[in-house]
């Protein structure tokens, strides 16, 4: 449980801490033993071997264990809702999302980002560094594009393509698995795609080649 709580140090008692501890139980004990040279491996382990034997503490301990406890599960639970939204994230294993990402893509505002690319930039564009006056990025129209839920983007008809398309499709945010996309996201699919289909033209030329040799 322990590995799962955020911030660590925030639970792990200092050696002042531990020292205090030891002058206390040795109050409580009335016993002598010198603690303010004590290391931390030597207070924890007179404190292990002198365990505390009052109610009232025990009853302070329980409670404290609990708020730990508490924020061990609550950790555990968001690595656990983390995990999950990465995994829907990262299937995209219906045509939906690739569809609505590619039509974003040729959306005039995501067309005029990637005409100016590679266009260098301005004093004024330099001096605006990631102030809301900077122009977005290609990646980053095309992502704020790809989350407007008021954009609904729709496929052409094209039954010569193949039959998915013989009917328009319409392409809704709320759709999309895993919520908003991200610029980077937006990037790494593009590449994604870019390399599939680079595969897929590969196989059918060796496919032509096979069959006209």
């Amino acid at each position: 449980m322990c590995k799962n709580l955020p911030g660590k140090s925030a639970h792990n008692p200092t050696v002042p801490m531990l020292r205090k501890e030891v002058k206390r139980r040795v109050t409580l004990f009335k016993v002598t033993v010198t603690s303010s040279t004590m290391s931390r491996t030597a207070a924890v382990q007179w404190l292990t071997e002198n365990p505390i034997g009052n109610v009232l503490c025990k009853d302070w301990l329980r409670v404290e264990e609990a708020k730990i406890c508490d924020t061990a599960h609550d950790a555990i639970n968001e690595q656990a809702r983390i995990a999950t939204m990465r995994l829907a994230i990262a299937n995209w294993n219906s045509l939906k999302p690739w569809l609505r990402l590619c039509l974003a893509m040729f959306e005039d505002r995501a067309k005029t980002a990637l005409l100016i690319t590679d266009r260098v930039k301005d004093r004024a564009e330099l001096d605006a560094g990631v102030s809301t006056e900077r122009p977005d990025t290609f990646e980053e129209a095309i992502a704020s594009i790809y989350n407007d839920e008021a954009i609904v983007l729709t496929t052409d008809v094209l039954p010569n393509l193949h039959e998915l398309f013989s009917d328009p499709m319409t392409l809704r945010f709320s759709e999309r698995p895993g919520g908003e996309s991200t610029a980077e996201e937006a990037k790494s699919r593009i590449g994604d795609a870019h390399a599939k289909i680079i595969q897929v033209t590969s196989d059918v030329d060796c496919f032509s080649l096979v069959l006209c040799p």
